[in-house]
């Protein structure tokens, strides 16, 4: 990564790999939502949000092979994770945004606080439990749309930190 043109490609190669994986992202968020009245899109949602770390290390590797000549030290594998998680944070972000602005309309929020209704209405569920369901329902009412895309931001930022510290490991492959 001596010339300019290469750190231009590195960073180009992040954002491009960091918008596959921040529109894999988004769709999860989307069945997850979705995933609060459909069973099978909750458990889709939640093997993708398992497997997000093997699909950016696999982005990583293929932009590896791809574009560094099958070689990667693991400064060049953190930095490229780190701006692709970056990327993706930024891009699964604004996309949510739209969603809870122009088409969900409150309906996740509802569907939660009803989940959380019927919770407390279950028979033999004990009382420091109905408090805890109270609170959180509570807590939930009182949130807006952009509190609630913040707090999914600083959590994508946040991973943005830590994550690409461990995948950089298994993107790294040092010349022989």
């Amino acid at each position: 990564m001596e010339t300019n043109n290469s750190r231009s490609g590195f960073y180009q190669g992040a954002l491009k790999q960091g918008t596959i994986l921040g529109a894999i992202w988004s769709a999860m968020f989307i069945l997850l939502f979705t995933g609060t009245t459909n069973i099978f899109a909750l458990l889709i949602s939640m093997a993708i949000y398992f497997g997000s770390p093997a699909i950016a290390a696999m982005l990583a590797i293929k932009h590896r092979r791809k574009e560094f000549n099958n070689t990667m030290t693991y400064m060049q594998a953190w930095g490229f994770t780190f701006y692709m998680y970056l990327a993706a944070s930024l891009f699964n972000t604004l996309v949510l945004f739209l969603y809870f602005k122009f088409v969900d309309g409150g309906a996740f929020f509802q569907t939660i606080q009803q989940m959380l209704a019927q919770s407390m209405n279950t028979p033999g569920i004990p009382l420091v439990m109905q408090q805890q369901l109270a609170q959180t329902s509570e807590l939930i009412s009182n949130t807006s749309t952009n509190d609630f895309i913040w707090s999914i931001l600083s959590g994508s930022i946040s991973n943005t930190c830590i994550l690409p510290l461990l995948i950089a490991i298994f993107v790294r492959k040092n010349p022989k």
